[in-house]
């Protein structure tokens, strides 16, 4: 009697635990484009089943589901579903892959309840119910959307699988919304994006990406927390609405850590693209600008404005390429931009206005060298003056030009900025003034 009841109270332990952490290994469906609703519907009904028979084989063994897949065999043909199931792969005939949507709809309901009702009888309700949640959890959101309205709403599980599906994508499409990538999109795109998306769940001190790793997709912060370290030291924590990956790639020394169990949305390459070419094509415009924002960040004189403002900013700039040797502002001609360089180095060339003995102008000099997250330009924009010296590039630069339209405003309300941008302008001007007055050999007693 103890040897039994011991046995009985670790079946029933075992069955708890199963049902308390089912997870069906490799349930995952990847997201396929599809011709029409039709395809959608027909997909997610093979999934489910497939879910249903993996979930029934890897927590009971083969021989109930073998059980399972001879019950439906006589069923089916008893009752000419049309549709051969074969372990976990379905068949759906050519004459019933032609019927309207909601005469599909209702048969595969039918289908799945008859599958429901052998696995309650097989393996007990309860385990019935989280297996049909793990296979409805496990369908891409386009195939979950259509086997809602034409499947799903025939069984009894309906309404409960619908709100908490319904729930879940007003939550997903609330985070895509904080993210600063997908700012410019709109609600269709951003629907698409939520399609796109695979959650995964993550272990605490799991590494996500590794020092100096070239990564493949796009990683999203839904809850949790994870870590940006240099070495040991933590840089910066992210939480819910931060994203990271291909955009930013962690440096030969930068790693992404989760610090708890967290919960990520991430994007795979091919979906990436897709989305950005296709489904949310704004998301790339969303891309340049949060580019924008991070290289504007890094200049001393924005550091301490709102990132709404700076995305104003990023919003009005426009990206430039300029090959090496090319000029980029003329001494004396209006530029009517702020030039931040993004990548590569330019030098500021000044043409003094002081002739020598001949009567002729010395030749240009080189006066200072700037590189990635300097600008230039701002003499003109604080004093309305043309640019007192040339800037040429030293290499291929790449450049981010902030129209001096949109910085007038700016600096109408930020004091602080307006101050930076004087300040620099005032001690690069005294500078050439001070080298003009060497050059010439005109520097007054007192230095200044």
């Amino acid at each position: 009697l103890v040897l039994a009841s011991g046995l009985w109270a670790a079946a029933w332990v075992s069955h708890l635990v199963a049902l308390r952490q089912l997870q069906v290994r490799n349930l995952h469906w990847p997201l396929e484009p599809a011709l029409g609703e039709g395809e959608r519907l027909q997909r997610g009904f093979q999934h489910s089943y497939a879910g249903l028979y993996r979930a029934l084989r890897e927590h009971y063994g083969v021989r109930r589901a073998r059980a399972l897949d001879d019950r439906l065999d006589v069923l089916g043909a008893t009752a000419d579903w049309q549709i051969t199931l074969d372990r976990e792969r379905v068949r759906i005939s050519a004459e019933l892959a032609r019927q309207p949507l909601d005469v599909q709809g209702t048969r595969y309901a039918e289908v799945l309840r008859y599958s429901m009702a052998t696995i309650r009888e097989l393996a007990g309700a309860a385990f019935a119910q989280t297996a049909m949640r793990a296979a409805y959890d496990a369908l891409p959101w386009p195939e979950r959307e259509a086997t809602n309205r034409h499947c799903f709403v025939h069984t009894p599980w309906a309404t409960e699988l619908s709100l908490s599906f319904g729930d879940a994508r007003e939550a997903r499409l609330r985070l895509l919304r904080q993210v600063e990538l997908f700012a410019v999109c709109d609600d269709s795109e951003l629907r698409a994006l939520a399609n796109a998306l695979e959650q995964r769940q993550v272990e605490a001190r799991q590494m996500l990406l590794a020092p100096g790793a070239v990564p493949e997709g796009l990683w999203i912060v839904e809850a949790g927390e994870v870590v940006l370290r240099e070495g040991e030291q933590i840089v910066s924590e992210l939480r819910r609405g931060a994203c990271f990956g291909v955009l930013e790639p962690p440096a030969p020394t930068q790693s992404y850590t989760t610090t708890i169990p967290s919960e990520l949305l991430y994007l795979p390459p091919t979906a990436l693209q897709w989305a950005l070419r296709e489904a949310a094509p704004h998301a790339a415009e969303g891309a340049e600008r949060l580019a924008k924002v991070r290289l504007l960040e890094r200049v001393p004189i924005f550091h301490d404005l709102p990132r709404a403002r700076l995305h104003e900013l990023a919003q009005a700039a426009t990206r430039e390429r300029r090959p090496a040797r090319s000029l980029i502002v003329r001494q004396g001609r209006s530029s009517g931009a702020l030039y931040v360089i993004a990548a590569g180095h330019a030098v500021i060339v000044r043409q003094s206005s002081a002739k020598d003995a001949t009567g002729t102008l010395g030749p240009p000099k080189v006066v200072a060298r700037l590189g990635p997250a300097e600008f230039f330009g701002e003499i003109e924009l604080v004093r309305g003056t043309p640019p007192v010296a040339s800037v040429v590039a030293a290499t291929d630069v790449e450049l981010i030009a902030l129209p001096h339209a949109a910085l007038t405003t700016l600096l109408e309300s930020a004091v602080g900025t307006a101050r930076g941008l004087a300040q620099v302008g005032t001690g690069r001007e005294l500078e050439l003034r001070a080298m003009d007055s060497i050059q010439h050999g005109t520097l007054p007693n007192n230095g200044t």
